[in-house]
């Protein structure tokens, strides 16, 4: 009687790992507003039911899925011997990898209410850098914030324009918008060469060293 079982009632092997990454997967195929459960329960070729019995909802689901995001930042690779400035100039570009490595997801945390517990590991090393540097707490708080806010701006700036990213809908061109590019007009890369590199990495280098040259002033006053 076991062999001839019908395969009809066998439940896919699903587990709550398996679902993140096919969220992950699916964020970073698609715009994160077109992101459903329903969509997510046809590529596992389940019903919603079933992603349900591990989340209770989309608004759960995305949690997690950020929390898996920013758990994959790889904070071991920063140098225990590093200077204060060359820690944080580390942290940088590990954030900056895993941003990219997830730049839907990116987008997604942007649109949410919610803070990834796992961030706050992620951010311990900036937090602990400005801690030695200061004393006043108040003055470690404002430098952490304004540091990472400053990261993450950078980021999430060069993904949105970086075309070897697929994080842009496409847009039609309006009458309204074709009236008012003129052929005399200047090409928006031509004014590139003068606010820094028209190369990513080169970019982003520059605006880093901007943002630690202002903190190291700052920190010396």
């Amino acid at each position: 009687m076991q062999g001839q079982q019908s395969k009809r009632g066998r439940r896919p092997n699903l587990s709550r790992a398996k679902i993140i990454e096919k969220t992950l997967s699916l964020l970073n195929s698609s715009n994160p507003e077109n992101f459903s459960v329903r969509k997510l329960a046809q590529e596992l070729g389940v019903t919603p039911a079933a992603i349900y019995v591990y989340f209770s909802g989309q608004d759960d689901l995305l949690r997690y899925a950020a929390e898996e995001v920013a758990s994959r930042v790889e904070l071991d690779k920063i140098p225990s011997d590093a200077s204060w400035r060359d820690t944080l100039k580390a942290w940088a570009y590990l954030v900056r990898a895993n941003h990219r490595m997830f730049p839907h997801a990116t987008m997604m945390l942007r649109m949410s209410q919610h803070i990834p517990t796992a961030w706050f590991r992620v951010i311990e090393p900036v937090w602990t850098i400005f801690g030695s540097l200061h004393s006043d707490e108040s003055k470690q708080i404002e430098l952490t914030q304004s540091f990472i806010r400053s990261v993450a701006g950078l980021v999430l700036i060069e993904i949105q324009h970086d075309d070897s990213i697929n994080t842009k809908l496409p847009i039609e061109p309006t009458p309204s918008a074709a009236e008012f590019a003129l052929p005399s007009d200047p090409a928006p890369m031509d004014f590139v060469p003068k606010v820094g590199s028209s190369n990513i990495n080169e970019l982003f280098e520059q605006s880093l060293n901007l943002l630690l040259d202002g903190i190291e002033f700052h920190i010396q006053r």
